[in-house]
This record gives structure tokens, C-alpha cells and sequence, in this order.
């Protein structure tokens, strides 16, 4: 692996595990004020109202406002989403719905805000960093990956709809895309 993909990889990544290595050292409370900010953020939304957000203030308050249900229990709050309604599961808006297999007949579409996203990145630092501390050799070759295209369709409101492998494909560092022997663009063939 060349140096300047070494140096970047450790430098962005050694940030995020000082932080995640924080936070972990004080699991109960890390949790509990994600909690609370996320409740905090979201307790305007419908789904937020109608779960009194506004009066969770522990763990406890959560489980007895917000049961834990099926996600064909969510599909009506999904579906408002993906009409073009706001304010529906979060404060912000998806800029796509992420599409899952599994055993009902209609896909289950998740909602993706880029504040999910720009988390997803932070995650990636650290796994990389991490794996990159305990594997000095993994980066040395070419990184050749299999996705599915970022945007398969559209939602009845106008929404992308796709798959977050092809889009984190896309948003990879220039630093690490440079490693890729194949361009995104091959994950949009469709046959």
C-alpha cells in the first residue's frame, strides 16, 4: 500500500478510535445520551409525537412509549416517507431508501438521511484503521468489490431508491477508490 493511503487511513482513523475508545469506556452513559439527543432531534416528527419523545428521558421511558414490532408495523410510516411526506420517522429528510431482500413479498425499504451516512463513514475509519493495525498487508493489493447499483428506482414521491454498497462504492476516499481495478459504473450493467 503506497504511503500517502497509509498516512491518511491511519491519521483520520486513529481521531475515530480515540473518540470510539472514549465512548465505549462509558457504554450506559454514551447510550443514554444518544438516546436523548435522538429524541431530542426526532420529537417533532409524527412518529416522535405519537411515541411522546418529548417525555423520554431514559432508557426505561423508551421501551414503555416505543414497543418493539415487526417492520411490517413500520410499513405505514414508511410509506408516507416514501410518498414525500416530512417529518414522518425523522427530522430530515432521506435522500434514499436503501432496499433489503427477505421473506415478505414487498422489499423493505429503510430510510437513509446523511447523517446516517456521514455515521456509516465514521464507522468505516475506525473499522479500517483497526483492521489496518492488526493486518499491516491489507491495503497492498487491489480492493475488488461486487455492488449493486446506488439507484435502482424511484419512490412514488421521487426519492432514490438503491442499494448503500454501490453508493458507499461511490463516496469511497479518492485516496482508497484509486485501489479499485473496476469502476462503479460495471455495478450498473444489468446483465
Amino acid at each position: 500500500m503506497n504511503w500517502l493511503v497509509r498516512f491518511v487511513v491511519r491519521v483520520r482513523g486513529h481521531v475515530q478510535r480515540f473518540f470510539f475508545e472514549r465512548a465505549a469506556a462509558r457504554t450506559a452513559e454514551t447510550q443514554r445520551k444518544l438516546l436523548l439527543r435522538l429524541m431530542s432531534k426526532n420529537r417533532a416528527t409524527a412518529f416522535g409525537r405519537e411515541h411522546h419523545f418529548a417525555r423520554i428521558q431514559s432508557p426505561e421511558d423508551y421501551r414503555r412509549h416505543v414497543p418493539i414490532r415487526e417492520f411490517e408495523e413500520f410499513r405505514p410510516w414508511i410509506e408516507r416517507v416514501e410518498n414525500g411526506e416530512k417529518n414522518v420517522l425523522t427530522r430530515l429528510q432521506p435522500f434514499m431508501f436503501s432496499t433489503t431482500s427477505g421473506t415478505t413479498a414487498q422489499p423493505k425499504l429503510i430510510p437513509v438521511t446523511i447523517e446516517w451516512i456521514h455515521n456509516l463513514g465514521s464507522l468505516m475509519r475506525l473499522w479500517i484503521h483497526c483492521n489496518l493495525r492488526d493486518h499491516p498487508t491489507m491495503l497492498d493489493g487491489d480492493i475488488l468489490s461486487f455492488v449493486s447499483p446506488s439507484i435502482e428506482g424511484r419512490t412514488p414521491g421521487g426519492i432514490p431508491v438503491g442499494s448503500v454498497s454501490g453508493l458507499t462504492y461511490k463516496r469511497v476516499p479518492w485516496v482508497l477508490r484509486r485501489k479499485y481495478p473496476l469502476p462503479y459504473e460495471l455495478s450498473e450493467v444489468a446483465d
